[in-house]
Parts: structure tokens; sequence; C-alpha cells
């Protein structure tokens, strides 16, 4: 079954409504709904939507431990990444200068950190 929590997290993050989502992947909001909650299991060709879609693995809206992204030039390479990469950069998201640095200009932000670190 896969995670409400995480297919909830996924259309947020694509700044989805429910009626947006349920329009693209040709359901009702009642049964985006029902997903989110785990009140209902959706079908294999929903789930390959959902992947296909957020660009992520059955793996992760499963709620397995790690992150897998697919790359979009090779849809058979994923990066994984881990829990606590991800807890990582939540707490990263949580200091607004230093991630927009390393967002912007990553190359900048590890060479302000080498000089700082030492």
């Amino acid at each position: 079954m896969i995670r409400g929590e995480r297919l909830k997290e996924l259309r947020l993050a694509k700044k989805l409504t429910q009626d947006e989502l349920a329009r693209i992947m040709g359901l009702k909001k009642s049964t985006i709904c029902t997903y989110e909650k785990e009140k209902r299991r959706p079908k294999y060709q929903v789930v390959q939507k959902y992947m296909e879609l957020f660009g992520v693995t059955a793996e992760y809206l499963m709620g397995i431990d790690q992150l897998s992204i697919r790359e979009e030039k090779d849809p058979f390479n994923y990066f994984t990444i881990s829990n606590d990469e991800i807890e990582f950069l939540r707490l990263l998201r949580d200091n607004k200068l230093i991630y927009d640095i390393l967002i912007t200009d990553p190359k900048r932000g590890m060479d302000l950190i080498k000089i700082k670190i030492g």
C-alpha cells in the first residue's frame, strides 16, 4: 500500500491541490483523498502514473526507508538518498541563507564551508 503521507508531501511539493492532482490523474478528488488517508489502495496503473508524475519509485510511495528519484534522461537510473540525508536537508532548509547559497551556487557554497572549517 502506498503511504498517504508521502503522496500528500509529493502533491504539495508540486503545489497541487487534490482537485488539480485528480484532473491530472483522471480521478475524482475524493479518490485522491482516500489514497492520502490510506482508506483505499490505488491500482497498479495509478501507482505507475504517480511514479511518472512525481519522478519517484514505487518503493518510495510505499514508505520504504529511502527516497529514490528517477533521472529524466534515463528512466532506469535512480539517485537514492537515505532518511538521515533527508533529515539533514530539512535542517539545512531551516537556515535560509546557507540553503540559498548552496542551492543557487553549490560550488561557491562548498568553497565557503571549506574556508570556514579550515
